[in-house]
């Protein structure tokens, strides 16, 4: 599939409740020909077949296939943000957590935000190499969430083994980041030939993060199980 960037991808917002629900249909569908098939796929007529609407729904909420795009990925990065909110709670909400354990949760989500829909993340990586505006919001979407990050962990940078804390946070994330990208967009054992499943990657993760930034292994399986408990 090629997309041809233009410069016609505004959306025109439906006014009436059968028309918003009518353009949630759209956007649904157009992340699940994502998720569950390829950037090849997508279609205005097989997001049309799968939301069932006619073709003049969505041409008269976007201009183009591209724009569509554009509307259906804002779409799900906006369902991510809502998903890394667990954390941006006030600073009280984590007082009760070791640095360990705080560590552990701001790396198992940013691993699951991405290994829970890989079919979308793997064409959204693939076609940022060629399409500026998909790779501009991205960028956008990842500076974000890595200023979520390191708002949560920035408390505890004194307890950090280095020298200069705040650049190791953020060479930390970015290290995390990218070997989640890795590995969604071209599969575990594309370096590698040990068998690897998300559960075994995420603590390996962990691991880096803690030797790195702690200098001590991880033991945030169990950090996490009691967090969880905690929770429920």
């Amino acid at each position: 599939m090629i997309f041809v960037t233009d410069t016609h991808t505004a959306v025109s917002p439906p006014k009436q409740a059968r028309s918003r629900k009518a353009w949630a249909r759209v956007l649904d569908a157009g992340v699940e020909i994502l998720e569950t098939s390829s950037l090849d796929d997508f279609t205005i007529s097989a997001v049309c077949d799968r939301a069932g609407v006619s073709s003049a729904a969505i041409y008269s909420r976007v201009a183009s296939k591209d724009a569509l795009f554009l509307a259906v990925y804002e779409y799900a990065l906006a369902e991510m943000a809502s998903e890394r909110k667990v954390l941006e709670g006030p600073g009280e909400v984590f007082d009760e957590l070791s640095t360990e354990e705080l560590i552990c949760l701001a790396v198992t989500t940013v691993a699951d935000l991405f290994l829970s829909r890989p079919g979308l993340v793997r064409s959204i990586i693939w076609l940022s190499a060629s399409h500026c505006e998909v790779r501009a919001r991205g960028s956008r979407w990842m500076t974000e969430l890595g200023e979520v990050v390191t708002t949560l962990l920035a408390p505890r940078v004194d307890e950090f083994q280095c020298e200069e804390p705040h650049r190791t946070l953020d060479t930390c994330y970015r290290t995390i980041w990218s070997s989640v990208a890795m590995h969604v967009a071209y599969g575990a054992n594309f370096a590698a030939e040990r068998p690897l499943t998300d559960e075994d990657f995420k603590a390996d993760l962990r691991d880096v993060a803690l030797r790195y930034l702690l200098c001590r292994p991880s033991t945030c399986r169990a950090a996490i199980t009691g967090q969880q408990n905690r929770d429920g």
